[in-house]
C-alpha cells in the first residue's frame, strides 16, 4: 500500500504516497555505536525496525564522507501587507513592512540516543512608513535543547531567554517590551504506541516594561499546558493543536487564562511545490474587570490563512514562500475589536 511516512529517530524525512521510496539522507554519527530507528507508516499500519552502525573515526582526524555538519543556519526574509497596522476597529491604516529572520542553531551529539541542541532566534520588522506607532519590533531568543530517545519516550528539555522591544515613531530610543527566562518540555510517549501525539509544558518568568500603575504591572509568570496531534490522510499532512495558557502577573487587570485551538495541513503537489492552510482559534478571559475598558474582558481571536512554498531546483537551499491570512478579534469591549487581512511573500534559505 502507499507509504504515508517516513521516521528515522522520530523526526519526518517524507511523505510522499508510493509505494516504494529511495531516501538520500545525511546523518551524522558519533564514535562507537549509533542507533537508528526507522518507522514506516501506510494505510495498512505500522512497521519499524532498528539498525545499529558502529563508527570509528579516521586516524588522521578527518571526517567521514557525507557526514552531516552540526551547524545549520536558516535565514527567512519576507515583505508583508497589512491593511490594518495600528489593529483597530474603524479609521485604519495600511502599512508594508520588511522582515528579517535568522536561526543559528548547532546540534551536538551527546550518543546515540541523545542530542544537545543549541539554537537562536534573531527577527527584525520595520515598517516602511515612518509615522506609524509601532514602527519597529525586535525579537532575540537563545535557547539550549536537550533531545532523549531513550526509555519509555522522545524527550525534548528546553532552557532559554528571551527579549521582546522595538521602537516607536517620534521616539529615538529602542521601546523595551519584556525579557523572559522559560524553561520547558515536551514528550511522545512510546507507550501509547502512537508517536503522533505530542505533550508539552512550559513555565516563563516575565520582566515587562514597567507600568505607572501597580494595576497594571505585567511582571509575572505565564504557564503553558499543550498537545499536538499529526496524521496522513490522504495525502494530507495534519497537524492538530490545543494549548491552556495562565497568565499570573503583579498587576490584578493583566490576570488572564487563554484556550487555543489550532488545525494546519500541508499537500504537496510534487516535489518542489506544496500548498496548505491553517486556522487557529483562541479565547482569552480576563480576572478582573479593567476601569479603563469598564468590562472583564473576554475575546477571541481567529487567525485564517492559505500558504504555499516552492523549492527552486537550480538554486539549491533556497524556498520562495506565500501566506494570505485573515485576522478577526470580537471582545465584549468595544474598542477592542478588530479585523486585519495580511498578504505575506518571502524567501528562506537554509545553510
Amino acid at each position: 500500500s502507499p507509504i504515508q511516512e517516513i521516521r528515522i529517530n522520530d523526526e519526518l524525512l517524507s511523505s510522499d504516497s508510493d509505494t516504494t521510496i529511495r531516501l538520500d539522507i545525511p546523518l551524522s554519527l558519533c564514535e562507537g555505536e549509533n542507533r537508528f530507528h526507522v518507522q514506516v507508516t501506510t494505510e495498512n499500519g505500522e512497521q519499524q525496525k532498528e539498525f545499529i552502525l558502529n563508527y570509528s573515526r579516521p586516524e588522521d582526524g578527518t571526517s567521514m564522507a557525507g557526514e552531516k555538519s552540526p551547524f545549520q543556519l536558516i535565514t527567512a526574509a519576507n515583505l508583508i501587507y497589512t491593511n490594518n497596522a495600528t489593529a483597530v476597529k474603524e479609521d485604519t491604516t495600511a502599512g508594508t513592512k520588511l522582515a528579517l529572520t535568522i536561526i543559528p542553531q548547532y546540534k551536538h551529539m551527546l550518543n546515540s540516543t541523545s542530542d544537545l541542541l543549541v539554537q537562536g532566534i534573531i527577527l527584525r520588522e520595520k515598517y516602511s512608513d515612518s509615522n506609524l506607532e509601532n514602527l519597529e519590533t525586535v525579537y532575540t531568543q537563545v535557547g539550549a535543547d536537550w533531545q532523549n530517545r531513550a526509555g519509555f519516550g522522545d524527550w525534548q528539555l528546553k532552557l532559554g531567554w528571551t527579549d521582546i522591544g522595538g521602537k516607536t515613531s517620534g521616539l529615538t530610543a529602542d521601546t523595551k517590551v519584556e525579557t523572559d527566562i522559560f524553561v520547558g518540555g515536551s514528550v511522545r510517549l512510546k507507550a501509547l504506541d502512537n508517536k503522533n501525539l505530542k505533550l508539552g509544558l512550559r513555565y516563563t518568568m516575565i520582566n515587562a516594561e514597567e507600568s505607572s500603575s501597580a494595576d497594571y504591572d505585567a511582571d509575572g509568570t505565564l504557564l503553558t499546558i499543550n498537545a499536538a496531534w499529526n496524521r496522513k490522510f490522504s495525502g494530507v499532512a495534519t497537524n492538530i493543536k490545543g494549548g491552556y495558557y495562565f497568565n499570573d502577573a503583579k498587576g490584578m487587570y493583566k490576570d488572564y487564562s487563554t484556550l487555543g485551538l489550532g488545525i494546519a495541513g500541508k499537500y504537496p503537489l510534487d516535489k518542489q511545490l506544496t500548498i496548505g492552510g491553517k486556522l487557529n482559534i483562541k479565547q482569552t478571559s480576563y480576572a478582573e474587570t479593567d476601569p479603563q475598558k469598564g468590562e472583564k474582558e473576554t475575546l477571541m481571536l481567529s487567525t485564517l490563512s492559505v500558504n504555499g512554498s516552492y523549492k527552486m531546483p537550480k538554486l539549491f537551499g533556497i524556498t520562495a514562500t506565500g501566506e494570505l491570512t485573515q485576522k478577526q478579534r470580537s471582545s465584549n469591549v468595544d474598542s477592542r475589536k478588530f479585523s486585519e487581512l495580511l498578504a505575506n511573500v518571502g524567501v528562506i534559505y537554509v545553510y
